[in-house]
């Protein structure tokens, strides 16, 4: 006789496999916290921030502590301002449960603001989920949010304060909208596809192109019913949507409608026509020849480096499959990643971040591939788990390069390189351009020395006793033809022919660095994580009189 623990339950299964989806969707969602927040408060504790931080977001931080009538207005508008009302509520409310000490506290404000770029990422990621479950079921949505998690670039974006984080949530948003349109072609699920379009407007201006996602949908049912009363009651939900949420997130569209066209057409000019921040921030043609175009170098450069490499494949795989399969779903994700994709062509700056909006749509698309790969079950989920696990490590090896500690030693060696007896004389100079994001004035302050800044082709005319060389600056004048006057002097000060020994060096390095900065040399470091390299030059004449300071930086 069969034992009763050996007859099996009916419907025994279902459960085991609940528990392990949720087993799956925890570790998920614990990784992309961990690789999100693990250092967020990185500079702040030191008293330092990315200049960007207090530059675009100061004026919300406080401006709900007491929240008043004219808390929404007044701010920058060089970015929309719903990530600015979002931080600025989550510090009045932090100080209002007494999570926060009341005043204004910048460095305090900050970490909260960025706690905010961190808690929309993890929603984009439950979003992206949520959007590719309801497409396709929930073996490719959970695969999908593991693929969002594991993007290097996100994990990055996270720990300064910016509206990028949230701009992917609500693109994320769009695409959940969208793809719950193509199962339930409902008005109420347009009519939210188009107050996503309104968040992510308000979110940043250039994200106004995501409405071709609603509109592709209204014109899919044009040509698919040909009713059009039923055409009308669509485009009446996606533009009823879009208002609302618009004028709900960014009422300065509705009170200072003439501050925000301003700021729209000076944004254009600088993107398209101005020679904006050409250092290691610009379309190259001397990285190679995808520098020729910007669609090339953001297809061939930003993207490898914003994705790691496998997702990047599993990326071009995904839409290169939609292209052919071309299903309702692979439309709607085609045409929104699309439009976008021109949209940054239109631009010569190379910020990386300009990826971001496009992160959900090619994790769907990835993820759709990885599970339509004509391999076995074991297989696919190898491979899917190694894509994961190299964009983590990618990830965590770039955050863990956050830092001012650079910057803080450099001043510190400094100090000890030279007799006590030489102080106040020794001068320390920088290059002037971006000097104020090298972040040495207040670290060399502390110690007692003075900052002094000295323009290109003029760094030495005063024959400094120090001269520091940011490793982000060398860098760009070896890739930008706009600073390509500026290497004989390079050459000369790394040659010793100017008169320099170099003394001390500071580095960080990330995974695989050499095989992204072979794609581009920018690729080693920017601005916004601290640790951007440093070489100090001491005149020739000092070199045997200063003390050694201990351990070689290098």
């Amino acid at each position: 006789m069969t034992s009763p623990s050996a007859v099996p339950r009916a419907g025994s299964a279902a459960p085991e496999r609940g528990v392990r989806t949720a087993i799956a969707i925890g570790t998920v969602v614990l990784l992309a916290f961990a690789v999100r927040a693990w250092r967020i408060g990185w500079g702040l504790d030191q008293q330092l921030a990315f200049p960007d931080e207090p530059a675009f977001w100061n004026s919300y931080l406080f401006a709900f502590a007491p929240p008043r009538w004219g808390s929404p207005f007044g701010h920058s508008l060089f970015y929309p301002p719903l990530y600015g009302y979002l931080s600025g509520i989550a510090i009045a409310l932090a100080q209002a449960l007494g999570w926060m000490a009341e005043g204004q506290d910048l460095h305090a404000a900050l970490l909260i603001a960025r706690w905010v770029s961190v808690l929309a990422s993890l929603a984009t990621v439950v979003v992206v989920g949520l959007a590719a479950a309801r497409a396709c079921g929930r073996d490719v949505g959970l695969l999908a949010a593991a693929l969002m998690a594991s993007i290097p670039l996100e994990a990055m974006q996270t720990h300064y304060a910016s509206c990028d984080p949230l701009l992917g949530l609500t693109v994320a948003l769009v695409c959940l909208a969208g793809c719950a349109f193509t199962r339930e072609r409902r008005a109420a699920h347009v009519a939210a596809s188009g107050a996503c379009v309104g968040l992510a407007f308000a979110t940043k201006y250039n994200a106004i192109v995501l409405g071709v996602v609603p509109a592709w949908v209204v014109l899919e049912t044009v040509l698919g019913e040909r009713a059009p009363r039923r055409v009308a009651v669509l485009a009446a939900a996606v533009l009823g949507g879009f208002v609302v949420a618009t004028a709900i997130a960014c009422p300065p569209w509705i009170f200072e409608t003439h501050r925000v066209l301003e700021q729209m057409r000076w944004i254009n000019f600088m993107s398209t026509v101005g020679n904006w921040l050409p250092a290691n921030n610009h379309v190259s043609p001397d990285v190679g020849w995808y520098g020729s175009s910007p669609y090339l170098y953001r297809l061939f450069a930003s993207l490898p480096f914003a994705l790691g490499w496998p997702l990047w494949l599993a990326s071009l795989a995904g839409v290169a499959l939609a292209l052919w399969r071309h299903d309702r779903i692979d439309r709607v994700l085609l045409v929104g990643a699309g439009a976008y994709f021109v949209l940054l062509g239109q631009t010569k700056v190379s910020f990386a971040r300009y990826m971001v909006p496009l992160f959900p749509m090619l994790a769907i698309l990835a993820a759709r591939m990885l599970a339509a790969l004509p391999v076995r079950a074991v297989a696919r989920a190898v491979i899917a788990l190694a894509i994961v696990a190299y964009g983590l490590a990618l990830g965590f090896s770039q955050v863990a390069r956050f830092s001012y500690d650079q910057q803080i030693e450099v001043g510190r060696w400094i100090r000890d390189a030279f007799p006590a007896d030489a102080w106040p004389a020794v001068r320390v100079v920088v290059p002037e351009q971006m000097a104020s994001y090298f972040q040495l004035r207040e670290p060399l302050a502390r110690v007692g020395l003075e900052q002094r800044t000295a323009k290109a082709r003029h760094w030495l005319d005063d024959r400094p006793e120090v001269f520091v060389l940011p490793e982000w600056y060398a860098t760009s004048i070896r890739r930008d033809r706009a600073r390509a006057d500026q290497r004989d002097d390079l050459d000369r000060l790394e040659s010793g022919a100017a008169g320099y020994a170099e003394a001390a060096r500071w580095s960080s390095r990330y995974l695989q660095q050499d095989l992204y900065t072979w794609i581009d040399p920018a690729f080693a470091g920017d601005l916004y994580m601290g640790a951007i390299g440093f070489r100090v030059y001491v005149r020739d004449d000092l070199v045997t009189r200063a003390r050694a300071p201990g351990a070689d930086p290098r």
